[in-house]
């Protein structure tokens, strides 16, 4: 059963203020911008997860809401880089800004699309087959206009893209565009029994007009070494996970080099038996990367990698490491949380203008607690998330000169 997807975020009972009116924002983020091959095929971008910071990222800062447990209602607010606090999005006077009477007030989950911000919240909360209701808001987060009502039972949550204009998203097994602001909800492709399930197909819709789609990725990525990290126009970036060289390879040429082989010193392996005697013993063995996770983000001139995997101690390890896309020169990120016993490198949600958007705190507590045989017991609660602003440089150095993002529960006399 399909039911839809509701945010819900940490904080309650917001007090009376009144903002200042957010400056009106121009620009798409680069997640919201089509891409359109040479062979006319559309490359659609992924929308981040309902919840995520990024969801509805503007020029100067991100929308979030705050839900309040009194009266079930989510208040739209804004993170303001230029400020460095969250507001609500309202300046009514004398409004709480704790219920449905506010003018901040939003349902369900929300996305920037272009230049608008989009909800999809349930018609009827209580009965989900009723529909989705469609609205929609300017980049200040005001001025709410009502667009339609999609007929059915829809998730929002993951799983949804868009060409910069219109929603793609899955409509039980058939994949669907809602065009916006029209609401018009066209089938790209039908669910068939008999198809073969394969990533390839998995990724690349074909519509009955015969327009191909590719779904968050560029299938021009073939041809290079090893696992891709990052593109860059032309330009992946990749790693051989056996011994760690990074190598750059040109799409338009077809051509590959090696950026780094310093790499070699952050990985580790182990020797895999795949052969035995009659006796049973081990007699040929494999060298196996033992890094399960790959990933690579560009920033300001340096390709980031995430590593993950089990170390020779078999405890799980974590490790960020930067290239310097000049010299093929890595060094070690050591800007870190400390969460669940173990080091955690500090997750990074998008470059900005104002720096690296980054959650440098998990805001975890150690709590202790009794079970119901009256055992005592530890465990880990999480508070609400931290933002901050961080320049890539101060990142890079590995100097925290963390700029703190206020929520509203953190500034005076507003909780």
């Amino acid at each position: 059963m399909r039911r839809f997807f509701c945010i819900v975020c940490l904080f309650a009972l917001l007090a009376g203020c009144a903002p200042e009116p957010l400056s009106q924002q121009t620009g798409s983020p680069e997640y919201t911008a089509p891409y359109v091959r040479a062979d006319g095929a559309l490359v659609l971008k992924e929308l981040p997860t309902v919840g995520s910071a990024t969801t509805a990222l503007t020029d100067h800062g991100f929308f979030d809401t705050v839900y309040i447990p009194e009266s079930g209602a989510s208040i739209l607010t804004f993170y303001d880089f230029e400020t460095k606090k969250q507001r609500v999005v309202c300046d009514a006077p004398g409004c709480t800004h704790t219920d449905e009477t506010c003018l901040a007030c939003v349902h369900g989950a929300f996305w920037r699309i272009g230049d608008w911000l989009y909800f999809f919240g349930d018609v009827d909360p209580d009965d989900s087959s009723q529909g989705t209701l469609v609205e929609r808001r300017d980049l200040n987060g005001e001025n709410p206009e009502k667009l339609g009502i999609i007929g059915g039972e829809w998730i929002f949550s993951a799983g949804c893209f868009t060409d910069g204009t219109s929603l793609f998203t899955y409509d039980g097994s058939d994949f669907v565009c809602i065009e916006l602001p029209s609401c018009h909800v066209t089938i790209i492709e039908r669910y068939r029994q008999d198809q073969p399930v394969s990533y390839e197909s998995e990724m690349t819709k074909i519509s009955p007009n015969g327009q191909v789609y590719y779904l968050g990725r560029d299938p021009d990525t073939k041809g290079y070494p090893g696992f891709q990290l990052a593109k860059d126009g032309n330009t992946i970036y990749s790693v051989d996970p056996l011994n760690g060289w990074i190598y750059t390879y040109d799409v338009s040429t077809g051509q590959s080099r090696v950026l780094s082989r310093e790499m070699n010193q952050y990985i580790w392996t182990w020797e895999r038996p795949i052969g035995w005697d009659d006796q049973g013993r081990e007699n040929r063995w494999e060298t196996t990367s033992c890094v399960q996770g790959w990933n690579g983000t560009l920033i300001d001139g340096a390709l980031l990698i995430d590593l993950h995997g089990l170390s020779i101690d078999d405890r799980d390890t974590e490790l960020r490491v930067a290239v310097n896309l000049e010299d093929g020169s890595v060094r070690t990120c050591t800007l870190s949380d400390f969460w669940m016993d173990k080091s955690h490198p500090i997750r990074i949600l998008q470059t900005t203008d104002y720096g690296l958007l980054v959650v440098p705190y998990s805001n975890a507590h150690e709590q202790v607690d009794m079970d119901m045989n009256g055992v005592f017991y530890q465990r880990t609660t999480y508070g609400e998330t931290i933002y901050a602003l961080i320049s890539t440089q101060d990142f890079l150095n590995n100097i925290p000169n963390y700029q703190i993002l206020e929520s509203l529960s953190s500034q005076e006399g507003s909780v």
